[in-house]
């Protein structure tokens, strides 16, 4: 019983380090159960949130950080990955367990290429397709990263499921093109093809970092105090 408690205060200790700081005008929530509030609260996995796109930002640099610039085109994460919003108590310091708590898993940062066709089909797969447990799972994506999209109905086997067709997609500025190849950087779970995001498994190039994405966010937000929210 001592090991267990003597290990559950070092624990307890150490998630009350501090390792970031966050903008006095920015929040880090999930997605929102009121649409169209990218700021508010909730745990909507369906929507664009604050949260999902600074894990966008931290995966492409944990990626360029640890395989070298350039190993990285664009960062991305799944909705599901983030469990908790970000300083809850919104003090604008993150400690350790606060970090934690976004990012409990153990999933590992990785690396692997698409084309920029498959790249589309990527954002076309956050419309789920028939019989999965949530219509839409929208990813979390760096801010170098922008599109558009429509939507329309389509039956399968009589079940009518939401179809997103996306255009105008963008990485640095610049239009994405079928035959170019993107370097995306997200966890383990996902590009995997986790979540129905089955392109994934059609990529090339696979690396796994072999650092754990809590780590590289850690290190994200040690690197860059008082971080602001891209969206906000």
């Amino acid at each position: 019983k001592k090991i267990y408690e003597d290990a559950q205060a070092k624990a307890t200790e150490i998630g009350k380090q501090q390792v970031g700081t966050i903008d006095a005008g920015s929040t880090f929530n999930r997605g929102s159960d009121k649409v169209g509030d990218l700021t508010g609260r909730g745990n909507n996995r369906g929507v664009e949130s604050t949260l999902g796109d600074m894990q966008g930002d931290a995966a492409l640099w944990a990626a360029n950080d640890s395989l070298g610039d350039g190993a990285a085109d664009i960062g991305i994460i799944n909705a599901g990955g983030l469990r908790n919003d970000l300083d809850p108590n919104n003090d604008k310091i993150v400690t350790y367990q606060e970090a934690r708590d976004v990012l409990p898993f153990g999933n590992t940062n990785a690396v692997v290429t698409l084309t920029g066709k498959q790249l589309v089909t990527l954002f076309e797969q956050q419309w789920q397709p028939a019989g999965a447990q949530r219509p839409v799972l929208w990813l979390g994506v760096s801010n170098n990263v922008s599109y558009q999209y429509t939507t329309d109905q389509e039956t399968v086997d009589g079940v009518t499921v939401t179809r997103g067709h996306v255009f105008n997609l963008t990485v640095n500025g610049k239009k994405v093109t079928d035959d170019a190849t993107y370097k995306v950087a997200g966890n383990s779970f996902l590009l995997a093809g986790g979540d129905n995001f089955t392109v994934f498994q059609q990529g090339t190039g696979y690396v796994d970092t072999g650092f754990v994405d809590l780590d590289g966010f850690v290190a994200y937000l040690k690197a860059h105090p008082g971080v602001k929210a891209n969206k906000n």
